[in-house]
Protein backbone atom coordinates (compact mmCIF):
# COMPACT_ATOMS: atom_id res chain seq x y z
CA UNK A 1 0.00 0.00 0.00
CA UNK A 2 1.43 3.36 -1.01
CA UNK A 3 1.82 6.27 1.36
CA UNK A 4 -0.93 8.17 -0.47
CA UNK A 5 -3.34 5.31 0.09
CA UNK A 6 -2.37 5.02 3.75
CA UNK A 7 -2.77 8.76 4.22
CA UNK A 8 -6.20 8.96 2.59
CA UNK A 9 -7.47 5.94 4.47
CA UNK A 10 -6.19 6.96 7.91
CA UNK A 11 -5.85 10.74 8.03
CA UNK A 12 -9.56 11.48 7.83
CA UNK A 13 -10.30 8.76 10.37
CA UNK A 14 -7.91 10.49 12.76
CA UNK A 15 -9.48 13.89 12.11
CA UNK A 16 -12.99 12.49 12.57
CA UNK A 17 -12.00 10.69 15.77
CA UNK A 18 -10.37 13.84 17.12
CA UNK A 19 -13.44 15.92 16.25
CA UNK A 20 -15.82 13.45 17.89
CA UNK A 21 -13.63 13.20 20.97
CA UNK A 22 -13.37 16.98 21.38
CA UNK A 23 -17.11 17.40 20.75
CA UNK A 24 -17.90 14.69 23.28
CA UNK A 25 -15.65 16.28 25.90
CA UNK A 26 -17.25 19.66 25.22
CA UNK A 27 -20.75 18.23 25.68
CA UNK A 28 -19.79 16.48 28.91
CA UNK A 29 -18.05 19.59 30.25
CA UNK A 30 -20.96 21.86 29.30
CA UNK A 31 -23.41 19.47 30.93
CA UNK A 32 -21.32 19.35 34.09
CA UNK A 33 -20.94 23.13 34.24
CA UNK A 34 -24.69 23.52 33.72
CA UNK A 35 -25.35 21.05 36.51
CA UNK A 36 -22.94 22.84 38.83
CA UNK A 37 -24.52 26.23 38.16
CA UNK A 38 -28.06 24.88 38.57
CA UNK A 39 -27.37 22.79 41.67
CA UNK A 40 -29.28 24.23 44.61
CA UNK A 41 -29.06 21.36 47.06
CA UNK A 42 -27.13 22.28 50.17
CA UNK A 43 -26.03 20.01 52.98
CA UNK A 44 -24.74 20.49 56.49
CA UNK A 45 -21.18 19.71 55.43
CA UNK A 46 -18.57 21.55 53.41
CA UNK A 47 -15.52 20.56 51.43
CA UNK A 48 -12.96 21.69 54.00
CA UNK A 49 -14.56 19.76 56.85
CA UNK A 50 -15.03 16.68 54.66
CA UNK A 51 -11.40 16.83 53.50
CA UNK A 52 -9.98 17.19 57.02
CA UNK A 53 -12.12 14.30 58.23
CA UNK A 54 -10.99 12.17 55.31
CA UNK A 55 -7.32 12.85 56.02
CA UNK A 56 -7.88 11.99 59.68
CA UNK A 57 -9.78 8.84 58.68
CA UNK A 58 -6.71 7.62 56.80
CA UNK A 59 -4.29 8.76 59.51
CA UNK A 60 -2.72 11.63 57.56
CA UNK A 61 -1.72 14.48 59.86
CA UNK A 62 1.02 16.33 57.96
CA UNK A 63 -0.87 17.65 54.92
CA UNK A 64 -1.62 21.37 55.03
CA UNK A 65 -4.76 22.89 53.49
CA UNK A 66 -4.68 26.35 51.94
CA UNK A 67 -7.57 28.44 50.68
CA UNK A 68 -6.98 30.01 47.27
CA UNK A 69 -8.69 32.86 45.46
CA UNK A 70 -11.17 31.91 42.76
CA UNK A 71 -14.01 29.42 42.59
CA UNK A 72 -11.95 26.39 41.58
CA UNK A 73 -8.26 25.65 40.93
CA UNK A 74 -7.87 22.86 43.48
CA UNK A 75 -4.71 20.79 43.48
CA UNK A 76 -2.50 18.65 45.65
CA UNK A 77 1.19 19.61 45.75
CA UNK A 78 3.12 16.44 46.69
CA UNK A 79 6.46 18.12 47.40
CA UNK A 80 4.94 20.63 49.82
CA UNK A 81 2.35 18.12 51.09
CA UNK A 82 -0.27 20.83 50.63
CA UNK A 83 -3.80 20.84 49.26
CA UNK A 84 -4.86 24.12 47.69
CA UNK A 85 -8.62 24.70 47.53
CA UNK A 86 -10.80 27.28 45.80
CA UNK A 87 -13.91 28.94 47.24
CA UNK A 88 -16.34 26.24 46.09
CA UNK A 89 -14.44 23.23 47.38
CA UNK A 90 -13.39 24.99 50.58
CA UNK A 91 -16.60 26.40 51.98
CA UNK A 92 -19.57 25.62 49.74
CA UNK A 93 -22.11 23.38 51.53
CA UNK A 94 -22.81 21.42 48.36
CA UNK A 95 -22.10 18.05 46.81
CA UNK A 96 -19.89 19.63 44.16
CA UNK A 97 -17.75 21.27 46.84
CA UNK A 98 -17.36 18.00 48.73
CA UNK A 99 -16.58 16.08 45.55
CA UNK A 100 -13.90 18.59 44.52
CA UNK A 101 -12.31 18.55 47.97
CA UNK A 102 -12.31 14.77 48.32
CA UNK A 103 -10.79 14.42 44.86
CA UNK A 104 -7.68 16.18 46.12
CA UNK A 105 -7.87 14.20 49.33
CA UNK A 106 -7.64 11.04 47.21
CA UNK A 107 -4.32 12.23 45.80
CA UNK A 108 -2.99 12.95 49.28
CA UNK A 109 -3.92 9.43 50.40
CA UNK A 110 -2.38 7.92 47.27
CA UNK A 111 0.82 9.88 47.88
CA UNK A 112 0.91 8.83 51.53
CA UNK A 113 0.31 5.14 50.88
CA UNK A 114 2.27 4.66 47.70
CA UNK A 115 4.38 7.54 46.41
CA UNK A 116 4.84 5.89 43.03
CA UNK A 117 1.10 6.15 42.28
CA UNK A 118 0.92 9.94 42.55
CA UNK A 119 4.27 10.38 40.78
CA UNK A 120 3.01 8.08 38.03
CA UNK A 121 -0.14 10.19 37.70
CA UNK A 122 1.75 13.46 37.26
CA UNK A 123 4.17 11.88 34.79
CA UNK A 124 1.25 10.49 32.82
CA UNK A 125 -0.40 13.89 32.72
CA UNK A 126 2.76 15.50 31.39
CA UNK A 127 3.30 12.73 28.84
CA UNK A 128 -0.29 13.01 27.59
CA UNK A 129 0.10 16.74 27.01
CA UNK A 130 3.41 16.24 25.24
CA UNK A 131 1.94 13.53 23.02
CA UNK A 132 -1.05 15.75 22.19
CA UNK A 133 1.28 18.58 21.16
CA UNK A 134 3.32 16.19 19.04
CA UNK A 135 0.22 14.90 17.30
CA UNK A 136 -1.12 18.41 16.69
CA UNK A 137 2.23 19.55 15.28
CA UNK A 138 2.36 16.53 12.96
CA UNK A 139 -1.06 17.13 11.41
CA UNK A 140 -0.22 20.06 9.05
CA UNK A 141 2.83 18.33 7.57
CA UNK A 142 1.31 14.90 7.04
CA UNK A 143 0.53 15.72 3.43
CA UNK A 144 4.20 16.20 2.60
CA UNK A 145 6.16 13.98 4.96
CA UNK A 146 5.13 10.33 5.35
CA UNK A 147 6.97 10.00 8.64
CA UNK A 148 4.79 12.72 10.13
CA UNK A 149 1.74 10.54 9.57
CA UNK A 150 3.31 7.67 11.46
CA UNK A 151 4.49 10.03 14.18
CA UNK A 152 0.95 11.32 14.54
CA UNK A 153 -0.49 7.82 14.69
CA UNK A 154 2.11 6.83 17.26
CA UNK A 155 1.32 9.92 19.35
CA UNK A 156 -2.42 9.23 19.26
CA UNK A 157 -1.85 5.62 20.29
CA UNK A 158 0.43 6.87 23.05
CA UNK A 159 -2.26 9.28 24.29
CA UNK A 160 -4.87 6.52 24.40
CA UNK A 161 -2.61 4.17 26.36
CA UNK A 162 -1.59 6.86 28.83
CA UNK A 163 -5.19 8.01 29.23
CA UNK A 164 -6.10 4.49 30.28
CA UNK A 165 -3.28 4.64 32.82
CA UNK A 166 -4.60 7.94 34.15
CA UNK A 167 -8.11 6.52 34.44
CA UNK A 168 -6.79 3.57 36.45
CA UNK A 169 -5.01 5.86 38.93
CA UNK A 170 -8.12 8.04 39.25
CA UNK A 171 -10.32 5.01 39.93
CA UNK A 172 -7.85 3.85 42.56
CA UNK A 173 -8.18 7.23 44.25
CA UNK A 174 -11.98 7.20 44.05
CA UNK A 175 -12.02 4.04 46.15
CA UNK A 176 -10.43 5.95 49.03
CA UNK A 177 -13.02 8.73 48.86
CA UNK A 178 -15.87 6.25 48.54
CA UNK A 179 -14.69 4.27 51.57
CA UNK A 180 -14.48 7.40 53.68
CA UNK A 181 -17.83 8.84 52.61
CA UNK A 182 -19.64 5.58 53.30
CA UNK A 183 -18.08 5.27 56.74
CA UNK A 184 -18.90 8.90 57.63
CA UNK A 185 -22.65 8.40 57.46
CA UNK A 186 -23.08 12.03 56.43
CA UNK A 187 -24.60 11.36 52.99
CA UNK A 188 -27.38 9.10 51.81
CA UNK A 189 -26.97 6.59 49.00
CA UNK A 190 -28.14 8.97 46.26
CA UNK A 191 -25.79 11.72 47.46
CA UNK A 192 -22.84 9.32 47.59
CA UNK A 193 -23.58 8.27 44.02
CA UNK A 194 -23.73 11.93 42.98
CA UNK A 195 -20.39 12.73 44.61
CA UNK A 196 -18.77 9.76 42.85
CA UNK A 197 -20.27 10.82 39.51
CA UNK A 198 -19.01 14.40 39.85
Amino acid sequence: MSYSQVFHSIYFVIVAAGFLLSAGIKMITSGMNHKILKKVETIDWNGYDALMQMLSFYGIQDVAVEKQEGMFGDRFVPGARTIQMGEVSYSSPSLIGIAAALHQGCHAVQNDRMHIVIIFKYLLGFACRFAALLAAAAMPVMLFFPRALYAGLAAYSYIIILSIGLAVTELEGIRYASGFVRSSGRLDTAQIAEVKRI
